[in-house]
């Protein structure tokens, strides 16, 4: 499917008619040998690497997800999880064979992009990172994403680490429909405490900011600045009701909200030189809104609307024809 995927963008590349700059990722199978998975990473990162198509980073599943029962804790799951007593979920991975696997691509100049959900899953994710910082001595910046469950003291080992946080906003509210049935009935008090964001922010860590797509249907990033800035739902279905804030002590300020979406996102992708703000000499990737997100409330940022995108300074989408308002 990925080879699939980047032909067709390769494709659209040539033709002119890619209009997004993508990073890709090529996911690392522990029941594989790592050697040929090496070798085909490689193999695709020499096939694209364009300033559009890219194949930079090595994607990692730790665990699983906590609605299957799957994702690793350190505490068992509640009753609920119909696992029998004790229960704490699984490591799709050895640790030993992950720490040697992380340090096997970042020896071979790849980002690791690691999936991890439980609370343990993270602490052995970062163990095998800091074995593979030990084993070579590069500026990889490896990323971990989603992060539900994550102990103080490992946000803080992050930091050390140079560990980039990749966190999705989309889920970080409390719905009668699903928080309650399933995140509550699985975690019991844990759940209130899951999907920490400010904390990230205020350790000093580079947090970035995504979608998950197709996990979350509707990658809207400004409803996502909305939700990490209110940790409720972003916007709220029509008539729906028991849609609550999710740990408001965790709340973001917008700010690092927006730097999550676009300075911090480019040094994730090593494009920091060319993206992210906007300077001299840097690509004119560019979107631009109709309200100032900045200086609005906080429950208007998810109803801001796009009216202009640039990329590389070629308009790619308008909104309206109607020439901008000069102030």
């Amino acid at each position: 499917v990925l080879k699939r995927l980047l032909a067709v963008m390769a494709e659209l590349e040539k033709e002119h008619k890619l209009t997004l700059r993508a990073n890709c990722a090529m996911t690392v199978e522990p029941d594989k040998p790592i050697e040929e998975q090496l070798a085909d990473l490689v193999e695709l990162q020499c096939n694209y690497d364009s300033p559009f198509l890219a194949v930079r980073t090595a994607k990692f599943f730790a665990d699983g997800v906590v609605e299957g029962a799957t994702a690793y804790l350190s505490q068992p799951y509640a009753e609920g999880a119909g696992k029998g007593e004790g229960w704490r979920g699984a490591m799709n991975w050895e640790a030993d064979a992950l720490a040697r696997a992380f340090a096997a691509f970042n020896n071979a100049g790849f980002q690791l992009h690691v999936h991890t959900i439980g609370d343990a899953s993270t602490s052995i994710v970062l163990d095998a990172l800091e074995y593979a910082a030990c084993q070579s001595n590069g500026d990889w910046r490896n990323t971990v994403t989603h992060l539900q469950l994550v102990h103080q003291g490992d946000i803080q080992r992050m930091k050390e680490l140079g560990v980039i946080a990749c966190v999705q906003p989309y889920w970080h509210f409390k719905s009668a429909d699903w928080w309650q049935l399933v995140d509550h009935k699985l975690l019991g008090d844990r759940a209130e405490r899951e999907y920490p964001l400010r904390s990230l922010f205020e350790a000093g860590l580079v947090v970035t900011s995504s979608s998950d797509h197709p996990i979350t249907p509707l990658p809207n990033p400004l409803h996502a600045m909305e939700m990490g800035v209110t940790r409720r739902v972003c916007p709220p279905a029509s008539g729906a009701t028991g849609y609550e804030a999710l740990s408001t002590e965790e709340r973001a300020d917008i700010r690092s909200m927006l730097h999550s979406f676009t300075a911090n996102a480019a040094y994730q992708l090593f494009r920091e030189q060319q993206n992210g703000s906007i300077a001299p000499g840097k690509l004119a990737d560019i979107t631009v809104l109709d309200w100032d997100i900045t200086k609005i409330r906080e429950e208007e940022i998810g109803s801001a609307r796009v009216q202009l995108v640039l990329c590389g300074g070629q308009v790619v989408y308008m909104a309206s024809k109607t020439p901008f308002v000069e102030y």
